[in-house]
């Protein structure tokens, strides 16, 4: 069964790259009359980005008690950046393929959520009350001074 899927799926990819051929054709011409410094920049730059991504969700899993090589995580963060792209699903479809390789490589599934979610949302951490600045009472707030201020608490979507 799964050899008839992977077929079917080469199948389409060839028929959509005969059928888009004048597409490929416009886009090799754009790049032949583009300048190839900026391309090199262009792609230097994600992959310091990709990088960075990987470097992001290294710290975490340490953070959470887990160890993973960079390289590993590299690999992983682009296929979760790819899958964020591909079907934009506020980060969780990026998740998936985090929670995937945990549970391939026998790491606790709710430590690699954790993980997730602070990378997805990185201002999460705001949302704890004991984290919100001391009120002054020259920001607007009608709060005795000493008190928490509520105010400016994110709303993150999704969750």
């Amino acid at each position: 069964m799964r050899k008839i899927i992977i077929t079917l799926v080469l199948f389409l990819a060839i028929v959509f790259v005969i059928l888009r051929l004048s597409e490929l054709k416009d886009i090799v011409t754009t790049l032949q009359h583009s300048n190839f410094r900026f391309l090199v920049a262009a792609v230097f730059i994600e992959l310091i980005w990709l990088f960075n991504s990987a470097t992001d969700y290294s710290s975490l899993y340490r953070v959470v008690g887990l160890k993973e090589k960079n390289y590993h995580l590299v690999l992983v963060a682009t296929a979760a950046n790819f899958v964020n792209v591909i079907a934009p699903s506020v980060g969780i479809g990026g998740m998936a393929v985090f929670l995937d390789d945990a549970t391939r490589r026998n790491h606790s599934t709710g430590k690699v959520t954790v993980v997730g979610v602070l990378c997805t949302y990185p201002g999460l951490h705001r949302l704890d009350p004991s984290k919100q600045p001391e009120c002054r009472g020259n920001n607007g707030c009608h709060h005795s001074s000493g008190d928490r201020c509520r105010r400016g608490i994110p709303v993150v979507p999704g969750l």
